[in-house]
């Protein structure tokens, strides 16, 4: 996405998203594609010439990141060892300083999920990994930040987040408040990816450990779809086959917003309601495609929520989805 094509004025930080940790444990270019990726970057970087006062970060790792392949247990190697966790440390300072990034996001999905490339020590060794970040940046003359991409799962929390830990080292906690259901749920019951009620269980659950003052709400700019199952039941908690179909962009199971308000603008949808449980926004399209996301309405809701809640501040994934 070209910077140029969106209003970054609304924005403290912005995240470019993602690079990735390479065979040496050093952070790269996403899977070595410098070629590619530089260019973007100088372009990303633009924008604070633009904006006043506004940051931009790079994120490292995202859910591709530890899919099968090469690079699944890149975070797990790396935060395991000393000298790994020291390599790593001193190759992102490089990286901030020759890119032009103010700061790095980390985005491990998921320490110690196994399924994920995980094992049990990576609850421990994440906070080893941080402090040595954060040993780096304090040694630096540069004034960079540091956050880390949470989910809104407590299961997922408590298997890999140390978050009194880490909280010492990290400067914020971006709480990724969306996918919490999708088309990849074994039970095949439809849910919303935002359920309110889950993004509270999860704000409760990590004030036990660091300060909401820490913690800024991820809020998701796109929807997940289900081709539901039954016609006379097509509703959250119904039954699913599958993914809904894409649109013209993306994947199926998964929509942007920007696809959602065309399909809102011009009424070409079956229904459309605000769900009072989950406080997010349930829309039927093609007869059987179900789709869950939020809009105005519930957004707002949850930037009430953050403001009540004394949160640090809230976030979007992505810009480039609106």
């Amino acid at each position: 996405m070209a910077t140029s094509t969106f209003d970054a004025s609304p924005y403290t930080h912005v995240v470019y998203s993602f690079a990735s940790i390479d065979s040496s444990y050093r952070i790269e270019a996403w899977n070595g594609t410098y070629d590619n990726e530089v260019p973007l970057y100088k372009e990303f970087n633009t924008l604070k010439q633009r904006v006043s006062g506004a940051k931009t970060m790079i994120a490292v790792g995202g859910w591709s990141h530890n899919d099968p392949g090469p690079m699944q247990r890149r975070f797990s190697q790396m935060a395991a060892s000393a000298i790994n966790r020291v390599t790593f440390a001193n190759s992102v300072v490089e990286f901030l300083r020759t890119y032009g990034f103010d700061g790095l996001d980390l985005d491990w999905e998921y320490p110690s999920l196994k399924e994920r490339g995980g094992k049990r020590e990576d609850y421990d060794n994440y906070v080893l990994m941080v402090k040595e970040l954060r040993d780096a940046f304090n040694a630096a003359s540069e004034p960079f930040e540091l956050s880390v991409a949470i989910p809104g799962n407590v299961t997922k929390l408590e298997m890999g987040f140390d978050l009194a830990g880490l909280a010492e080292h990290v400067d914020w906690f971006n709480l990724m408040a969306y996918d919490l259901w999708g088309s990849w749920d074994p039970k095949k019951i439809a849910k919303s990816h935002t359920d309110f009620r889950m993004i509270d269980e999860a704000v409760e659950y990590m004030s036990h450990f660091i300060q909401r003052s820490q913690l800024v709400l991820g809020m998701g700019s796109y929807g997940r779809t289900y081709e539901m199952e039954d016609e006379d039941c097509l509703d959250l908690e119904c039954s699913f086959d599958g993914p809904g179909k894409a649109g013209c962009e993306g994947t199926d199971g998964f929509l942007p917003y920007f696809e959602i308000a065309d399909i809102v603008t011009s009424r070409a949808y079956d229904s459309l309601r605000y769900d009072d449980d989950s406080e997010s926004i349930v829309m039927v399209t093609d007869g059987n495609r179900l789709i869950s996301y939020d809009n105005t309405v519930s957004f707002n809701r949850k930037i009430q929520y953050a403001e009540e809640m004394c949160l640090m501040g809230k976030m979007l994934w992505a810009i480039d989805m609106l």
